[in-house]
């Protein structure tokens, strides 16, 4: 059970947030607060959604927004707003607890919808390097890769310069080798920070936001079906895209795992 809102640090964020806000949108946020406390959950998420659409989001809305979407029974936006809260602060462990919750939620609905058929719920397990990629891409953010790489940067330039200032040999070679280990490291850390920025741009993932829905081998709804029926919650890859005539996303060929890739209507995914 996700419990009401009671982490300091979120406390004192929305506090900061509300500074700045203009009364309008400050007495929006506390009325929504005061909704969830009531738990009156939908009209909560109302008016945190009025908020993030009229003034745009931060982490702490964002979490608020899926407590309380939780709360309501929408996993779906649950999801989605978790997971955008964890792209403005990557590893929130306040959010990482909270959407691990709602995921085994979601897990418990898919294999539920499996009606003693084998295909797994699960995503497949990443290799070597995709869980590397996840590591420096997704779990942390690309400002702190930067600030690394300048502190290694800086501590390079002061080894170089102990090399060539100094005369003594150990001073020297302690100056030389660690100059290069420490320019070494500023690069590999800005290559991580371009990783970083990469994947917080990135549009591949989406969250199934219908209550249940079927893919389909082809975009067209007269398409045969793939596996079993999958809920409302459920995080996929987007793999490709067809639009509509009007350029507008019509259909998103997903991934959840090797038993689950096939095509849904747009209308259905909401891209992360």
């Amino acid at each position: 059970m996700i419990p009401p809102m009671n982490n300091i640090k979120y406390l004192f964020l929305s506090l900061a947030f509300l500074i700045w806000l203009p009364s309008a949108f400050g007495a929006e946020i506390a009325e929504a607060d005061s909704a969830y406390m009531k738990g009156e959950y939908k009209e909560a998420v109302r008016l945190y959604s009025e908020v993030a659409d009229s003034i745009g989001t931060s982490a702490p809305l964002l979490f608020n927004l899926g407590n309380a979407a939780y709360q309501d029974g929408d996993y779906g936006l649950a999801v989605v707003s978790y997971r955008r809260a964890l792209r403005l602060d990557p590893g929130n462990k306040e959010i990482i607890n909270n959407l691990g919750v709602v995921e085994n939620k979601v897990e418990d609905g898919n294999r539920a919808e499996l009606k003693g058929k084998r295909f797994s719920v699960v995503p497949d397990d990443l290799s070597f390097f995709e869980s590397v990629k996840k590591s420096v891409g997704s779990d942390v953010s690309s400002n702190f890769w930067a600030g690394w790489a300048a502190v290694c940067f800086v501590l390079g330039v002061i080894c170089i310069a102990s090399y060539i200032f100094f005369k003594g040999v150990v001073i020297r070679k302690a100056g030389f080798f660690g100059g290069i280990g420490c320019i070494a490291l500023s690069l590999l850390f800005v290559i991580f920070s371009f990783i970083a920025a990469s994947e917080f741009k990135s549009r591949d993932k989406a969250v199934i936001i219908e209550y249940k829905v079927e893919l389909k081998t082809q975009p067209d709804d007269g398409a045969k079906t793939v596996a079993t029926p999958l809920t409302r919650g459920t995080e996929v890859t987007v793999l490709e895209k067809e639009d509509l005539s009007d350029g507008t996303p019509g259909w998103y060929r997903i991934k959840l795992n090797h038993d689950f890739i096939g095509w849904l209507p747009a209308e259905y995914v909401d891209i992360i």
